[in-house]
Order: structure tokens, then sequence, then C-alpha cells
């Protein structure tokens, strides 16, 4: 008879508690989990080179789009993730130029809408806008249109 356990080794078990828990609770032990980390221990914030378009990049978009990314850029500053995540709300403000006008009247169009702006919310909460300190913010009116 074979008496292995079941499971795989390193999968099997349940996860540890985090140790703001084990504190709260008052079940924290230093010799079974080690030292207290130091409260309020700011982390390093990852930021990479300050992202500008590129003249490829803004050949792809129309007007609505080109205006939303100058807007943006004047605005804040973004790195290259946050730059290609920008780039993709443009395309959003594109397609919400072109389908926003007839959704009134067009029920395809309404559902086109409806799923650009949620794609162009999802892609917004994304970015961390960071406001450079030399530029002052810009009004928002004429972001969009």
């Amino acid at each position: 008879m074979n008496e292995k356990m079941s499971g795989q080794p390193g999968r099997s078990g349940r996860r540890r508690k985090p140790i703001a828990d084990l504190l709260l609770t008052g079940r924290y032990r230093p010799d079974r989990h080690g030292p207290v980390p130091a409260a309020g221990t700011p982390l390093p914030a990852v930021t990479g080179p300050e992202w500008t378009p590129a003249a490829a990049d803004l050949a792809g978009l129309g007007e609505a789009g080109k205006r939303f990314v100058a807007a943006m850029t004047q605005t804040f500053t973004f790195d290259l993730p946050e730059g290609v995540l920008l780039l993709e709300a443009a395309h959003c403000v594109e397609a919400l130029a072109q389908w926003r006008p007839k959704s009134a009247t067009d029920a395809r169009a309404a559902r086109l809408t409806l799923a650009w702006t949620r794609q162009l919310a999802a892609l917004l909460a994304q970015l961390r806008t960071r406001v450079p300190s030399e530029k002052p913010p810009s009004k928002w009116a004429g972001l969009l249109g």
C-alpha cells in the first residue's frame, strides 16, 4: 500500500495569514512570524522616463484622438506603459466620436457607444496621472470633443 499524502508539494495547505491580521487578533509571535515590519514604510515610486508620443503613434489617430492625447500630455506626465494606455484610450475616444452621434437613433450604435465608454473608463482608471511641478493643470473643457 502506498502511504503518500494527497496534493502536490508546495501547492497544498492553506495560505499564510497576513501579519496585520495576526497583530490585530493578538496572535503574532516574533519567534514564528519574524520581526514586525516598520509602520509607514514608503514604497518607492516605480516610474520610468517621461513618455511623449511619436509621430508614428499619432499618425493612426483622427482629430478627436489627437486632441485627447495633446490635452492629456500637456496636463500630465506619463511613462512608457502609461503612454501605451493613453494611446489605446485615444482610440476609444476616436470610436466614441464616430458612434456617439448615431446612438440616439441606431440601437447598434448605442450598444457600441456603451461598450467604448466602458473601455475608455477602464483604460483611464489604469493611468497613474502625475501633474509635473513646472506645468500648471489646464482646463478639462474640450478634452473629448
